[in-house]
């Protein structure tokens, strides 16, 4: 999302203009280390960018600064900030999933708008404790399964801006550990400290 000061309509031209002024744009986020704050820092390592973070403690704070004009941009959910895109309040230039979203699907994802292989998208699934039997855990992913057939709930999920992963334990698993290594790279590139 940008604030309308922000003169860039699509994502190439908030590279052309972060790359044009490096460190102007600001962005603010739900904390250092949460999902907005990781998931502009890989759009800046994927495309050679310098954004300036405004971290806040919270999502609700920093929508409102963003709204406000004080901080220039943010990765968060299209549902948190539907009412202000169609106020007119923010604009929203791509989405940040491998798909489009139902909500705005005239919007293109951020790999269709020229930055290929992003995508930074909340997930949903179950785990069970290590060593859970498989009995168990086959009940538990055919019990999901279920209820990811049922259209109200996938276009819950949707609406909150995830993308349900249907699929065998083992699939799921693989998710996680594709998910670990693609954070925890970025975490180390962009040298992340736990404070």
């Amino acid at each position: 999302m940008l604030h309308p000061s922000i003169p860039a309509r699509t994502v190439s031209d908030l590279i052309a203009l972060a790359k044009n002024e490096p460190g102007k744009i600001t962005y603010a986020t739900a904390g250092i280390g949460s999902g907005s704050h990781l998931s502009t820092e890989l759009f800046a390592a994927m495309t050679g960018v310098k954004f300036t973070h405004v971290p806040y403690r919270g999502t609700g704070a920093a929508q409102a600064d963003l709204i406000a004009g004080h901080v220039g941009m943010m990765i968060t959910t299209l549902p948190s900030v539907i009412s202000a895109i169609r106020g007119g309040l923010l604009r929203a230039v791509a989405v940040t999933g491998a798909s489009r979203s139902p909500l705005f699907p005239e919007l293109l994802t951020i790999a269709e708008s020229g930055v290929p292989g992003y995508v930074a998208v909340i997930h949903y699934g179950m785990v069970a404790p290590a060593g859970t039997d498989g009995v168990i855990t086959g009940r538990l992913n055919a019990a999901l399964r279920d209820a990811l057939a049922n259209e109200e709930v996938r276009a819950r999920i949707a609406d909150e801006g995830g993308e349900p992963l249907p699929g065998p334990p083992d699939r799921q698993a693989s998710d996680i550990d594709e998910e670990e290594t693609k954070w925890s790279a970025l975490v180390r590139k962009i040298g992340l400290k736990v404070e």
